[in-house]
């Protein structure tokens, strides 16, 4: 197949993807819940305290431990891939920085942990805008210019949606301050995981499409090399 090591990279990446959208999914659950359970100041009912100590925990530890075995998957998906095009090696390098950042809050004070939450937040797009560039390299050299610009409209939306994600993040973070909004706070960031859902739905979705057009687009090129093949071999024999 034509490209085959991106084709297989790109195979590799979706998984990795599909299980960071879940894991941002489960995370953004457990969120909620938590601050359904307190007033927002961090005070909590003493029969209450015990389920969000337990719900915060478990939380931190899904999230670190899920994003984790993602990214392993991720990375070894665009070293795959950047054998056959360079901008996954990009993708390879920022997933290793991305993992190292969302590391970071478990060693610094809580009172940071906002920044590198949105720092690690934008390694994150980082690595899928360069995911995306590369599959638009491919679609590229496959010449299939209708995928390239798919991953074009792909790339501006999935960059719009951070975006709007990361003011909703730090607007919750507001509310949630403020005893009387914590209800607000969670309908913010209720708007804000459904955002990130559909941007990881159409992300995903276009990772999906390239791979076919790979897969489709490489059999045809192989069935017309086998038969270029058979014709220079009836010509050599006559």
């Amino acid at each position: 197949m034509f490209l085959a090591n991106a084709y297989k990279g790109i195979k590799i990446i979706i998984v990795g993807e599909i299980i960071r959208a879940i894991r941002s999914i489960l995370f953004n659950l457990l969120s909620m819940l938590i601050s359904l359970f307190g007033d927002g100041s961090g005070d909590f009912e003493i029969a209450d305290y015990a389920i969000v100590s337990l719900l915060s925990r478990f939380g931190e530890e899904l999230y670190n431990a899920v994003s984790i075995v993602s990214w392993i998957i991720v990375l070894i998906g665009a070293i795959i891939a950047s054998k056959d095009e360079k901008k996954f090696k990009e993708a390879a390098i920022i997933v290793v920085i991305s993992v190292i950042s969302t590391l970071v809050p478990v060693f610094i004070d809580v009172q940071a942990e906002m920044v590198v939450t949105i720092v690690a937040g934008l390694f994150d797009l980082w690595a899928i805008i360069a995911v995306i560039q590369g599959c638009i390299n491919v679609a590229d050299k496959y010449e299939d210019y209708k995928t390239s610009d798919r991953g074009i409209f792909t790339l501006k939306f999935g960059i719009a949606i951070y975006t709007v994600v990361i003011l909703m993040g730090l607007t919750f973070s507001f509310f949630t301050a403020r005893s009387s909004l914590v209800l607000i706070g969670v309908i913010v960031v209720s708007i804000s995981e459904i955002a990130e859902i559909a941007m990881y739905l159409i992300y995903i979705n276009y990772l999906i499409k390239v791979k076919k057009m790979m897969k489709t687009q490489g059999l045809e090129k192989q069935q017309r090399f086998e038969h270029l093949s058979q014709a220079s071999k009836q010509l050599q024999e006559q």
